[in-house]
């Protein structure tokens, strides 16, 4: 019998254990998902497999981490959905909010803290209408969770340094290139999978076109002379969307929310078939909006 385990991990600001009063860098962010997956991969069978499932900048801490020596032999698949794993801060928002990133951050921490003193049902209220949904939606429930000094001034912080690190496509070529070589030895496998919204000011279009243009089939990264050893690109899937009513932020629709999940089942169950065991591991931004 086939067996999913899915697990989903926050960022550490929002996790329980975290140190509220601390601002975490994005490295730190990475590093405390890399720590948590491998601690939990000693407490599986040597056969699971993983599956690293990234919203936003999720899927650049999902990629960074999927190389590590010790995660990458265990990874059947990453994917990326709306992925910003590469020229963040030239993205339509990034250019937008790059004042507030830098410079904001006190100020939007401190806004935080007072709006965090309302009543929680004011606060799911406003949501509520917000995001045009219910007052008993699970996106509305997290809402007052949320809202707090250090979620913000940590959600920016991450937002800055995802604009400061976050540079060409070909910073991710040894990624690409370790799961190339594993994809080769397991059959040609198609082994990271990025899906882009056809409007997304935080994933633009252009970006799609980049990463096609670098790591799709027949790209620039393949025709390297020095990258000798390669499948052509047969390892990864850059797909752009064909429904235009998915936005960046398709978690808190729930048709988008369904129809993001049906693609993302299809490209974990590939051919029919899947391994005997699979984690699951899903890695969240703090809530962007398109």
């Amino acid at each position: 019998m086939n067996r999913l385990f899915i697990c989903a991990v926050a960022s550490v600001s929002v996790w329980s254990g975290a140190d509220r009063g601390r601002i975490y860098t994005l490295n730190e962010q990475i590093a405390h998902k890399r720590s948590y997956l491998i601690d939990r991969l000693r407490n599986v069978s040597a056969d699971t497999r993983v599956v690293l499932i990234g919203h936003s900048v999720g899927a650049y801490i999902a990629l960074q981490i999927s190389s590590d020596p010790v995660i990458a032999p265990r990874v059947h698949r990453v994917i990326g959905l709306c992925p910003t794993v590469h020229s963040i801060g030239a993205s339509p928002n990034g250019q937008r909010m790059a004042g507030l990133f830098a410079y904001g951050r006190q100020a939007l921490g401190a806004a935080a803290s007072v709006l965090s003193l309302l009543p929680e049902s004011l606060v799911r209220a406003v949501a509520s209408f917000h995001l045009n949904v219910s007052g008993t939606d699970p996106a509305v429930s997290t809402v007052p969770s949320l809202i707090g000094y250090s979620v913000a001034v940590n959600a920016t912080s991450m937002a800055r340094d995802e604009c400061k690190q976050m540079g060409p496509p070909h910073q991710l070529d040894s990624i690409f290139h370790c799961h190339d070589q594993y994809s080769l030895s397991s059959g040609g496998e198609s082994k990271i999978v990025l899906f882009y919204a056809v409007v997304d000011d935080w994933a633009p279009r252009d970006n799609y076109l980049a990463m096609n243009e670098r790591f799709g089939r027949g790209g620039s990264f393949w025709s390297d002379p020095n990258n000798t050893t390669n499948s052509g690109g047969a390892s990864t899937t850059i797909e752009l969307s064909d429904d235009a009513s998915i936005t960046h932020a398709f978690c808190l629709n729930r048709a988008e929310t369904v129809s993001v999940a049906d693609r993302s089942a299809r490209w974990i169950v590939v051919g029919g078939s899947h391994p005997q065991s699979v984690a699951a591991f899903s890695f969240r931004s703090p809530l962007k909006k398109r």
